[in-house]
């Protein structure tokens, strides 16, 4: 869970595997992660690929990359700093989190709920789903009904005639 205890702090960088441009970061948070461990509050360090998990990326609204979040005392404060040295997001950690806005933490959603809104706000995409439901079908209606047709044809080929001596 990235938001719980209040003892020690969690530092979130949100990223993308997807996105070349954003590996160079990986030596800076690794170097900025060893040295807070040993704080009086100690500062965990995170990694969230948001390909892997879109869902945290909707809940904690993440709109650009990197996006860097510090959840300290159940509180959420955003790094909005351009420098993101080992130096810079240790500072900011320790204690340059004060000089930002505390904000509530989002409630957990689930993955479903995510899926549900994306569907919601993609209206062309549910009509999209709608037409091949519709389509999909009417398809296997008709193949139905072509395959009773076929059936009864048959049926009445293979029935012998009635003979007139019968009547």
């Amino acid at each position: 869970m990235l938001t719980q205890p209040h003892h020690f702090a969690r530092f979130v960088l949100f990223t993308s595997s997807g996105e070349p441009s954003l590996q160079h970061l990986k030596e800076s948070w690794d170097e900025a992660a060893r040295s807070q461990l040993t704080e009086a509050v100690p500062v965990y360090h995170a990694v969230v690929d948001i390909e892997e998990h879109p869902f945290l990326a909707e809940r904690f609204n993440i709109q650009a990359l990197p996006a860097f979040l510090l959840f300290r005392n159940r509180k959420m404060y955003k790094y909005g700093g351009v420098d993101t040295g080992a130096d810079a997001l240790t500072s900011f950690a320790k204690d340059g989190y004060k000089n930002t806005a505390a904000l509530d933490v989002p409630k957990e959603i689930s993955p479903l709920e995510v899926a549900l809104k994306q569907l919601k706000a993609s209206s062309s995409m549910a009509v999209g789903a709608a037409a091949c439901l519709f389509f999909a079908a009417a398809a296997l209606l008709l193949w139905k009904q072509g395959k009773a047709e076929t059936a009864e044809k048959k049926v009445t080929a293979v029935k012998p005639k009635e003979d007139a001596k019968t009547k």
